[in-house]
């Protein structure tokens, strides 16, 4: 799971204590990173931000290589499930959601791989990249 957020996106950063609970209730097999849009002096924020919720997960900070990869990105936050290959797996997910709400999410992109929506054992974690999957 890969979740695109900045400092000045308001429902970016209500759900950042969402996203840390999540982590928290990941399998040890499950990953989950984020990538921060925000570049020069708005890194100083964006940490403080993550060290404000306790942040355990890795969040990347934006460069101008990504920009090629995003290039579908229209709103904040969005998130994206892709598999071991790095191939999306269903739509981008746009707006905050609940902890719990991602989790469902999970489980469904687990279901579109054939996998058993409800056992997140069967993921595989590969480089903290994605939810990864193996059939």
């Amino acid at each position: 799971m890969i979740n695109i957020w900045a400092t000045w996106c308001g429902p970016c950063v209500s759900e950042l204590p969402a996203l840390q609970s999540l982590y928290t209730q990941l399998p040890s097999n499950v990953n989950m990173m984020t990538w921060c849009n925000d570049s020069g002096s708005a890194l100083a924020r964006a940490k403080q931000l993550l060290n404000n919720v306790g942040s355990t997960f890795y969040s990347l900070k934006w460069n101008s290589r990504l920009n090629s990869i995003t290039s579908w990105l229209q709103f904040l936050p969005s998130t994206v499930f892709v598999d071991r290959y790095g191939n999306q797996v269903g739509g981008v997910v746009t707006g905050a959601h609940s902890a719990s709400g991602y989790m469902n999410l999970i489980r469904d992109r687990l279901a579109m791989l054939g996998l058993d929506g409800g056992n997140c054992d069967e993921v595989e974690n590969v480089g903290g990249l994605a939810v990864v999957c193996e059939k």
